[in-house]
């Protein structure tokens, strides 16, 4: 290799171990010459148990209660839909823009869901509709019985639904002066 090319090397080895540094614990793989893909090893994924459930007063404290405790903590408003699960597991089935389905096995605990806690979530755990809490001040935390569970997260606002209906009637309104339109040229015509 030339003296160049040794210097390039030296500067992307520094380079990545820089931003290694900076952002939290990384893994560098090469994707081709030139292009480096970085993965957080310590991500949480889409759904985790709760380490640790803290229960704050405002939605204010939930910020400090995680920049302070950090990892799989749920810091949540008032007093919290489930206890931890730290020897919980969670596996994703299915996860879809509008729909997850995960399977639970173990003492149970707080389930937490990485999406955004907003109207029209419902969830479900062994066929049974349970609530939804907010949890770390944006997303959804779901109660987790002990043992195994098929839980079935799904997002289905009540605008979408009031636009289906309306759309409904008004293909049906269409469709009915249509017919009596019809029925009243065949009329004129007699």
């Amino acid at each position: 290799p030339s003296p160049g090319a040794a210097a390039e090397a030296r500067r992307e080895d520094i380079d990545r171990r820089q931003r290694a540094k900076a952002f939290g614990r990384l893994r560098s793989r090469d994707v081709v010459e030139g292009v480096h893909l970085y993965e957080r090893t310590d991500a949480l994924g889409a759904a985790y148990f709760a380490d640790d459930v803290v229960p704050v007063a405002t939605s204010d404290e939930v910020y400090d209660c995680l920049r302070q405790r950090g990892g799989a903590t749920a810091c949540v408003v008032g007093s919290p839909v489930a206890e931890p699960g730290p020897d919980s597991r969670v596996y994703v089935l299915e996860d879809r823009a509008n729909s997850m389905r995960l399977h639970t096995e173990g003492p149970g605990g707080l389930l937490v869901v990485s999406r955004l806690a907003a109207a029209g979530f419902a969830a479900r755990v062994s066929g049974e509709e349970v609530a939804l809490q907010e949890v770390n001040g944006a997303l959804l935390g779901v109660a987790i019985p002990p043992g195994e569970h098929a839980v079935e997260i799904r997002y289905r606002p009540r605008s979408v639904q009031w636009g289906l209906l309306v759309s409904l009637l008004s293909a049906m309104a269409w469709f009915w002066g249509i017919r009596r339109g019809r029925f009243a040229d065949s009329r004129l015509r007699q």
